[in-house]
């Protein structure tokens, strides 16, 4: 991308070079230019995956100061690959809606977060209302869908949440994952930042963050670059990899900076520890770990239980009786206002009725995210684990410096 390329109205403009046996051409095979001046077209570009399952791969260019709607407000477009190459004009735009929210000023491939043979883009929108916002668009036969099926905020003012990117699956559940950086987040320290990972699955991503991690330094800003290491490792899950630009350690020079890779890891029971296997030895898809019948397969969470009979086949805690509604009253989230329980048993659900609460009975952020220490968990919550210790406090003066780390198959110990 060169997003202040003098065009004729300097809008910015994005270049394709093809690889080949030689490696790459030395003049671009495509280019795609704004026409609008300042929009700063090309400032993020992506590879988008295969966003319509052609076969062949497309890319998606930001244009975080574009204004039809709103002044800075963004846009973002994604051209489809072909047998020739790319396309010549967008198949798909999608323009913001705040002034000022410049969205478009990270863009990624998200993978495929539901699993429906179409790559999914991500969009971040960082000084939109809210400390930021992140936009998911599925992919479909026709391109990305017109309207996000899935958006996240920070809820904290000048957060600047946005920064994202594919993680790729790393749970192995066999959904794409993605993670988004807020580098002025804060929690403790002013300005430390946070990045955060949301898991796909079979409806998309999910609405809460199953994992973060912060600097816990001020000002390290954390988060303002992220993405997929792929698998460092080969243990079958993908890793993520976070930028701290303004860290600083006893033995390092203030500001100097640092980038941490975290591991992925299985959280089968979603409880905050890496590495459980969901064992399921009645296969009534309850794992054992929550299934109060554990080898009994018409008792576990979500039977239905049938009142008077003296068996508690839902796991609540109690046999049910039956509520005005015809639901079973202890699972039921509103006896009597006809509906059965919206979001899960009442005995297991912090807030029944209340869907964005958390599964395992503790109010937090979320069950086996952020907050998992304080439930007994590692901290480490569902989709990745923190590695090392916490940042050391501040030092002084600044440098630079660009790390290459190589991957290797960790050693077995004897």
């Amino acid at each position: 991308g060169a997003p202040g390329y003098d065009t004729a109205t300097a809008g910015g403009r994005a270049f394709l070079f093809l690889g080949g046996p030689a490696g790459l051409a030395q003049t671009p095979a495509w280019t795609a230019s704004e026409s609008q001046a300042g929009a700063c077209f090309g400032f993020a570009v992506a590879g988008a995956g295969d966003v319509n399952g052609d076969g062949h791969p497309d890319v998606i260019v930001g244009a975080y100061a574009y204004d039809a709607g709103g002044a800075d407000a963004g846009r973002v477009a994604v051209y489809l690959g072909t047998s020739s190459g790319l396309t010549a004009t967008p198949v798909w735009t999608y323009t913001g809606t705040e002034a000022g929210g410049v969205l478009g000023a990270s863009v990624a491939g998200a993978g495929d977060v539901n699993r429906d043979g179409y790559a999914d883009v991500i969009v971040g929108a960082p000084l939109a209302a809210g400390g930021g916002q992140a936009l998911v668009f599925h992919g479909s036969a026709a391109g990305p869908r017109a309207t996000p099926a899935w958006t996240a905020s920070a809820g904290q003012a000048g957060a600047w949440f946005g920064q994202v990117a594919g993680a790729g699956d790393v749970n192995g559940d066999g959904y794409a994952d993605v993670i988004v950086g807020a580098y002025l987040f804060d929690h403790g320290e002013a300005d430390e930042g946070a990045a955060f990972v949301y898991l796909g699955s079979p409806a998309g991503l999910g609405a809460a963050a199953v994992w973060s991690a912060e600097a816990n330094q001020a000002g390290a800003g954390l988060g303002l670059a992220v993405a997929g290491a792929g698998d460092v490792n080969r243990d079958g899950l993908a890793d993520v990899i976070v930028g701290v630009p303004f860290y600083a350690s006893e033995e390092m020079q203030a500001s100097e900076g640092e980038v941490v890779l975290y591991p992925g890891c299985p959280d089968a029971n979603r409880d905050g520890v890496c590495g459980d296997v969901a064992v399921d030895s009645d296969g009534d898809g309850d794992p054992d770990a929550t299934d109060c019948a554990p080898n009994d397969p018409a008792i576990h969470h979500g039977a239905f239980d049938i009142p008077g009979d003296g068996i508690d086949q839902d796991c609540s805690g109690a046999d049910a009786v039956i509520s005005p509604d015809g639901g079973a009253a202890p699972a039921d989230a509103a006896p009597g206002d006809g509906a059965a329980t919206p979001d899960g048993a009442a005995a297991r659900d912090a807030a029944p009725g209340e869907a964005g609460a958390a599964a395992d009975g503790a109010a937090g952020r979320d069950a086996a995210g952020p907050d998992a220490a304080a439930e007994g968990g590692t901290g480490g919550g569902c989709g990745c684990r923190a590695a090392g210790p916490a940042p050391p406090p501040l030092a002084a003066a600044a440098s630079l410096a660009l790390f290459l780390l190589i991957g290797r198959r960790p050693r077995r110990r004897p």
